[in-house]
């Protein structure tokens, strides 16, 4: 879990030509050399609160959405479970904390064992588990298509919730959680925390930590989590996985001790009698030893250790793609197959909870991950997977775009992704198909200016609008506003500017313009957006006859876009479109100046 802390990156800098020529020429294995971004942010990166615009009492912001657990979750559960426990016990896991208001829960589990690919009854057993857990709004089910650790699966439910506080558990544990009283020591523990009072609680008997623990997320995220390379041996087997009991008491110590050496708010409560049902001031304040805490810098986690050995060298992920599927069958094995020829970690937000069996078998075995949910849509599916992500560059599809079978060397796109990424640190967005900016003299009926737009593929705007990229800088430029499909992000900048804006969407619906207004948000914010063409296939599959493209749902789609264009000139008075727009020229004039005179940024 280092990748929750930030290190400067020191980058050497190379001029442009030279270095994206280089990328063009390599062969695949030029992707070994190119690991993974470190975080470009100074101190510590925590999670922020989802953002919120700040806007006069009188402008109206985003549509009028029916309470939904996305968006209000102040408790919540982080339940990691192995692929041995029973439908029974995770249901009743999702259930405890499912039941309060305001609260969700996030089950992780493991669908394969022993490094082997996922069986008929591996995806037998998720469906019942996605039965027993999806069955109510706010409860969510994260899939590891390969064999991890219990402190992998813990970190990554943690991370996919948007709950204030957790309660961080095993299926197990709900055996111990309906003894007398216990559910007076958590409704504390909560409270507690909530408050502020404390940062997190743990129970104690007879002088030892025992599960669970009720934890503010923002500061469980801050000291890295788990410690996901502690339970595992180095002659690791399914039963030595960290399932055991013993391997979780010690994570779950050494997990307190990590939050005690940062905060002075940590909590421990006298388990060994009954469950006292009394209010948070009668939770024991047990001061902890100051401990010297682990130097855990903001560069990317490492891979997530694995419960089977295997001799077969594997690559580490150098970046984290997050896809956004609903009912598109026909496009499953075209992007699972893409995406395994390629050192990346994928998670898919199966928002239809469907095709379970073809993504578990098309996933990349050890870095694959499906989330099945409830049509929460892009906007919420990316701010919560992102904060999961065990990688600083992060890229955002959807599931009608696929790298092309044509991009060759395979890999070619991310490699240069990577280079432009390392140039440009200030850069903390780069657009993976269009762009545009707003230098037009008139408005359309959209509400979005008339400006000049450049991307790739333009034979095929409708409207015969789109540029190509200027080939000058090797095929990259720095840009206003970059459309979505894909985007590419630091996970840092993201998690430190709160994500996306909830408010361009209910959940269900196509947020458009999320990606227009992110990218306003970030040149405000002192940062850069650029725009390169990745050479995705774009519209695969039925695209324009499924999904937001059709019936009712496209008319929603096109009433948010001019919503949503329009708020952003009350979100930015004083910056949206004009000075924007010159912010980003200018910075392509005095980046060409610099690359002449053979400078970098």
């Amino acid at each position: 879990m280092a990748g929750l802390r930030p290190l400067r990156l020191v980058l050497a800098v190379a001029a442009a030509a030279s270095v994206l020529a280089a990328v063009a020429a390599a062969p695949v294995t030029s992707l070994r050399g190119l690991s993974s971004l470190s975080c470009a942010e100074e101190g510590r990166a925590q999670l922020t609160p989802l953002y919120t615009t700040r806007l006069p009492r009188s402008a109206k912001v985003g549509p009028k959405c029916p309470r939904v657990f996305e968006d209000a979750a102040s408790q919540g559960a982080a339940v990691a479970a192995s692929r041995l426990e029973s439908t029974k016990l995770l249901g009743e896991a999702a259930r405890f904390v499912g039941a309060a208001p305001h609260a969700e829960t996030v089950v992780a589990i493991a669908a394969a064992a022993d490094g082997q690919p996922v069986s008929g009854g591996d995806i037998k057993r998720v469906t019942d588990a996605m039965r027993a857990v999806t069955s109510t709004k706010g409860r969510y089910l994260l899939v590891s298509t390969g064999s991890v650790p219990f402190a992998v699966l813990a970190n990554r439910a943690a991370l996919a919730s948007h709950a204030t506080a957790l309660l961080l558990a095993t299926p197990d544990d709900t055996s111990w959680l309906r003894r007398a009283g216990a559910g007076g020591f958590v409704d504390a523990a909560f409270k507690a925390v909530l408050s502020g009072a404390a940062d997190a609680v743990f129970a104690e008997s007879n002088s030892a930590v025992l599960g669970p623990a009720i934890v503010r997320r923002s500061t469980f995220a801050s000291v890295g989590g788990f410690d996901e390379h502690l339970e595992v041996p180095s002659d690791a087997s399914p039963s030595a996985c960290g399932f055991g009991a013993l391997h979780r008491r010690m994570l779950v110590a050494d997990l307190e001790r990590r939050l005690g050496a940062q905060s002075s708010r940590v909590r421990r409560h006298d388990a060994s009698k009954e469950w006292a049902t009394q209010g948070s001031e009668a939770l024991a304040h047990v001061p902890l030893p100051s401990l010297p805490r682990a130097d855990r810098l903001c560069a990317p986690r490492s891979s997530p250790p694995s419960c089977a050995s295997s001799n077969k060298e594997e690559l580490a992920p150098v970046a984290t793609v997050i896809l956004q599927y609903f009912r598109r069958a026909r496009n499953v094995a075209r992007i699972g197959a893409a995406m395994r020829r390629i050192p990346v970690e994928v998670y898919v937000n199966d928002d239809s909870i469907s095709e379970i069996g073809p993504w578990l078998r098309s996933l990349p075995l050890r870095h694959g991950w499906l989330h099945l949910a409830q049509d929460i849509h892009e906007i919420r599916a990316y701010n919560r997977l992102t904060p999961a992500a065990s990688t600083e560059l992060v890229v955002l599809g959807q599931d009608d775009d696929v790298p092309s079978p044509r991009d060759r060397p395979v890999g070619r796109w991310l490699a240069k992704a990577l280079v432009l990424f390392r140039r440009y640190p200030a850069m903390a967005m780069l657009g993976a198909y269009r762009g545009r900016f707003d230098d037009g003299k008139r408005m359309k009926g959209n509400n979005c200016n008339d400006g000049s737009k450049y991307g790739a593929e333009p034979h095929t705007d409708p409207l015969g609008e789109t540029r190509r990229i200027p080939s000058g800088k090797g095929g990259f430029m720095f840009i206003y506003k970059v459309n979505m499909g894909p985007l590419m992000i630091r996970r840092s900048v993201f998690q430190k500017l709160g994500m996306f804006n909830l408010n361009f969407s209910c959940a269900g619906e196509a947020g458009m313009g999320f990606d227009f207004e992110y990218s306003v948000r970030l040149w405000k914010e002192g940062y850069k957006v650029g725009l390169y063409d990745a050479k995705w296939a774009h519209r695969i599959g039925d695209s324009m006859s499924t999904g937001t493209h059709k019936g009712k749902a496209n008319a929603i789609t096109r009433t948010n876009e001019r919503r949503n264009n329009a708020q952003l000139y009350k979100m930015y008075p004083s910056f949206h479109h004009r000075k924007g727009t010159d912010v980003a020229k200018r910075a392509n004039r005095l980046s060409a100046k610099r690359g002449a005179e053979g400078g970098g940024e």
